[in-house]
C-alpha cells in the first residue's frame, strides 16, 4: 500500500487506475477482480496431462474481490484476495477461497457487479 509520506500520485495515473495499481491506495472497499487461474495454477510440465472429470475447474477465470495489497521480499506484488472456484463436472456449489494471497500476473480488474456466488 502507498504510504502518505510518499507523496502525491503520478500525474499519469488517473483516479479511475489508482485503485488497480498494485502500491497504491485505493478506496476502503474492496474491488472486483479476475482471478486468471489457469496463471495461478500453471501445468507442470513434468506430470503427464490428464482430465479428473470431478475436480476444480483450473482452466477459467474465477470471480474474486481484491481487499488489498501486499508486497513480497522478492519485490512482487500480491493481492489479498476473496474468490469463488467451480468444479470442472458443472455441479452447482463452488468453493469459496477467503483471504488468499495471489501473484498480481493472474490478477485483472472485473468490470460486472455480479456475487462472487451465483
Amino acid at each position: 500500500m502507498r504510504s502518505s509520506d510518499e507523496g502525491p500520485l503520478p500525474p499519469y495515473v488517473t483516479a479511475k487506475e489508482a485503485w488497480w495499481q498494485p502500491g497504491v491506495a485505493g478506496p476502503s472497499r474492496a474491488r472486483a477482480v479476475w482471478v486468471h487461474l489457469d496463471r495461478l495454477f500453471p501445468d507442470d510440465p513434468e506430470l503427464r496431462r490428464q482430465v479428473v472429470v470431478d475436480g476444480l475447474d483450473l482452466n477459467r477465470r474465477a470471480r474474486g474481490l481484491l481487499a488489498r495489497w501486499w508486497r513480497g521480499s522478492r519485490g512482487q506484488w500480491l493481492g489479498e484476495v476473496t474468490y469463488t472456484m467451480h468444479f470442472i463436472d458443472g455441479r452447482e456449489n463452488t468453493l469459496l477461497w477467503r483471504d488468499q494471497l495471489v501473484p498480481a500476473f493472474a490478477l485483472t480488474p472485473r468490470a460486472d457487479n455480479r456475487p462472487l456466488q451465483d
